[in-house]
């Protein structure tokens, strides 16, 4: 069966039915927030996880065979079709405060830095001609650089590319020029 493009697929909604009526934002608590405030805690409740409320016909196509034997035809008929009902446990309302705070806590910072950091930050500093002799050849930056712009930059914007160009254009001219910080 084809859907129309006029048909649409139902979500699943995840707020409770005042919220969802109301079209204001639910906290997905068991009763929320909304519904104890207005003190309607009875009618705070959620949608059964089919997603389909208690009598809502289904469509169902069945195959039926033609009287004389010819090719089958399909009917379409509608029956309502109950939804489970789903308890609605205490815990279901979600993991223990605990779990949130591992998952939420920030790690802890590492002190054994050392490893992490390339030879050219600890140490002495290296003198302007230095840095330039570690440079790899004019042709194998443009390559890298080009590189860069065409699979990495639109990835991970970091670098604003007309700038970037005419910064490095620069140097290549006079590179004795560069300011370090």
């Amino acid at each position: 069966m084809i859907e129309s493009p006029s048909q649409r697929r139902k979500r699943k909604p995840i707020n409770c039915e005042p919220c969802r009526r109301s079209k204001i934002r639910c906290d997905r608590q068991r009763p929320c927030n909304v519904c104890k405030r207005h003190r309607r805690e009875s009618a705070c409740s959620y949608a059964t996880q089919s997603g389909l409320s208690p009598g809502t016909p289904v469509r169902k196509v069945i195959n039926t065979s033609n009287r004389t034997g010819g090719s089958p035809r399909q009917t379409i008929a509608c029956t309502p079709v109950q939804a489970p009902e789903v308890p609605i446990a205490e815990t279901s309302q979600g993991p223990p405060d605990t779990l949130w705070e591992t998952v939420l806590e920030r790690p802890a910072p590492e002190y054994d830095i050392h490893d992490t950091l390339s030879p050219l930050s600890m140490g002495p500093r290296m003198s302007l001609q230095e840095l330039l002799d570690a440079l790899p050849p004019h042709a194998c930056c443009d390559y890298l650089i080009s590189h860069f712009f065409k699979y990495i930059s639109a990835l991970f914007p970091i670098l604003h590319g007309p700038t970037f160009q005419k910064r490095y254009t620069a140097f290549k001219q006079r590179p004795r020029d560069v300011d370090l910080p």
